[in-house]
Formats: C-alpha cells, structure tokens, sequence
C-alpha cells in the first residue's frame, strides 16, 4: 500500500504508516508490518522527530525478536531506551519489557529479572485494566526466576498475578471512573483536584505506551486547567506535546482544539489562533456536533474581531443562530452581550 500518495504532509504519511505496521503486530503478522515501519522512520528520520524515531524503533524490534535476532534487537532497544530516558526522563515500559523478554531468551536470567521486576513492580499497582501488560512482566519475572532455579519465588508471584487479574477492574471501567472523578471535581469548583486527577491518569497512560489514552488525558487536563482560567496552561500544555496520533482521536479532536483555539486568542497569540481554527472550521468531523460547530464559529468571530476583521460579525451570527437552535439561549445571550460591550468599547476610543 503507498501512502505516500494520500497525504502531502510528511508527518501524516509517517503516521499513517506506523499505524499500519502496527495493525499487522497487533495480529502478529510480522512480515507484513515491516515494510510501513521502516517507511514510516524513514519519514520520521528525515523531519527530525527523534522520539518518533525511537518509538518506530520499538516495534521494529519486536518483528527482531520474533526473528530470533536477538542480538539486533537487544542493541535497538538499548538505543530507544537511551532516547527516551535523554527525552522524557524515563523509558518506556513497553521498552523494558521487550529488552527483557531479549535477555530472557539468551538465558541472561540476573538482567531479564531486574527488568521485570520493574515492570511488574509498576503494573501490579495499575488499576487500569492493562492486565496484559501486568501479566507479562509477572510471567516473564517467574521465569527469569525459574532460570536461576528459585522456583518457590517463581510460583509465588504467578499466584500473586493470577490473584491480582482476577480482582482488577476492567481498562474501560477504570477510566470512566477517573473521567467522572474529573467531571464531579470541575462541578464542585475544585479545579485543582480535578487536575491532580487528570494528570495521573495522562501519566498512567503514557506509561503505557498508549497514544488514545495520552490524548485522553490532555483533553481532560485542558478541561481541568480552563476550570481554573489558566488559558496560558492549556497553551503550554498543548504546545510542548508532539500532535501524534491526535488527528485519529475522532472523540476528543475538535473540542480539544476548540479549547486551545479559545485559549490562544486569550492569551493574545491571534495568528496561531486563527490557524488552529481553520483546522477546525476545514475538518469534516465538525458537522457532527452543532454545538462544536457553534463554538469554532464563536472562536472565529472573537479572533476576527480582536485582528479588527470584517468578517467577525458574520461569524457571530452564525454562532448565535447555532446555540440558538442547541437551546442554549444563555450562551447566545452571553456572545450578544460581549459584543455590545465591544462595541460600546470602540465607540468610547474614539
């Protein structure tokens, strides 16, 4: 399949192709994954985005170890982890993991056990339901044990694994509930719970490797963070975080940019503000929600009119018209009322 062809920017073809290298690990067909791997890091190598690099590397060393290179793939994941401990201060868990399950096949039993055991040690206490990450450093823990013919420590801690599935709660369940924690905090007016909450579960979720549930917890800090008025927050947040994977968040993609559209103008940063939402305002998956699409057209009025634009009455109309229809008549009132005062402000300059 050549990608290439359906998106001219390069980081979108790079991800499209990871994505797809990554749907063939999923069902193990290790062949097929290769080729959209090396694709997508060579695309990643040539723009210079080093930890998409390294991530990239990560599954191409999993098709290594199911080719039994084992020596290879034990000096990539080396270099990844290196990349991500220069990068985020700490290495990836799915990293460990497979550098583990490296040492355990060369019958490297003291390493594959240290490795292990730090995986096992973080996902034991997981009440996100990645049993199956939790399971396979348990099991892979046991066995480096058994390799050093410390069976009764082996069998104890696939007793303590087997104990621990059995009573955890399923992944969907578990981040509802942080999600309701977050919502019931926002309502409440405690902002700053609400934050604590959101930022455990975005660092929960990037332990694992999981790029969904990374954008799941933006969301849910940016919502957290707007609780509190801290547009310049949302911002930084925003910014300093790589946009991988986030277009393919059908969920959260729009309001998320919304948000950051909003806190961009407040913080007076109008130009990428506007060009946030065009994004949106161009993006198909607007047309599902009319309140989204009220507030893209609610953002495009205010940033139009701070650049001192013709065209941001017509936008606030527009607006209007749509929370109109929603039935949000305090929110259209609200838009009204700050357009008077705009007004009555520019008249008084004069």
């Amino acid at each position: 399949m050549d990608l290439d062809s359906l998106s001219n920017d390069r980081q979108n073809t790079a991800l499209c192709y990871q994505y797809l290298g990554r749907s063939f690990l999923d069902i193990e067909d290790f062949a097929s994954a290769k080729e959209p791997l090396k694709k997508a890091r060579e695309l990643y190598q040539a723009d210079g985005q080093v930890g998409e690099v390294a991530e990239t590397d990560r599954f191409l060393a999993r098709i290594l170890i199911h080719e039994n290179k084992l020596d290879k793939a034990k000096r990539l994941l080396k270099e990844v982890r290196a990349v991500e401990q220069a990068l985020y201060q700490r290495s990836n868990m799915q990293t460990k993991l497979l550098l583990a399950t490296v040492h355990l096949k060369q019958k490297n039993y003291e390493e594959a056990e240290k490795l292990f055991r730090k995986c096992y040690q973080v996902a034991i206490k997981l009440t996100n339901g990645y049993a199956k990450m939790g399971v396979e450093a348990g099991l892979g823990l046991a066995d480096a044990l058994d390799g050093q013919e410390r069976h009764e420590e082996a069998n104890q801690v696939r007793l303590q694994v087997s104990s621990v599935v059995e009573r955890r709660p399923n992944a969907k369940e578990s981040d509802a509930k942080k999600v309701q924690e977050i919502e019931d905090f926002i309502k409440t007016g405690e902002p700053d719970l609400a934050l604590a909450v959101a930022y455990d579960l975005l660092e929960e979720k990037n332990e694992l490797g999981e790029i969904s549930g990374h954008w799941l917890g933006i969301y849910h800090a940016t919502r957290a963070l707007w609780s509190k008025d801290d547009f310049q927050g949302i911002v930084d947040m925003f910014s300093n975080n790589s946009k991988q994977g986030l277009e393919f968040q059908d969920d959260i993609v729009i309001p998320l940019k919304n948000m950051v559209t909003h806190a961009l103008s407040k913080v007076g940063r109008l130009d990428d503000a506007l060009k946030l939402n065009e994004e949106v305002l161009a993006d198909a998956r607007l047309g599902q929600s009319l309140k989204e699409t009220a507030y893209a057209h609610e953002n495009r009025a205010r940033i139009l009119k701070k650049m001192r634009k013709a065209d941001a009455y017509k936008f606030q109309k527009l607006a209007v018209k749509e929370y109109l229809e929603l039935g949000d008549s305090t929110r259209a009132l609200s838009l009204l009322q700050y357009w008077e005062e705009q007004r009555k402000k520019r008249w008084d300059n004069y």
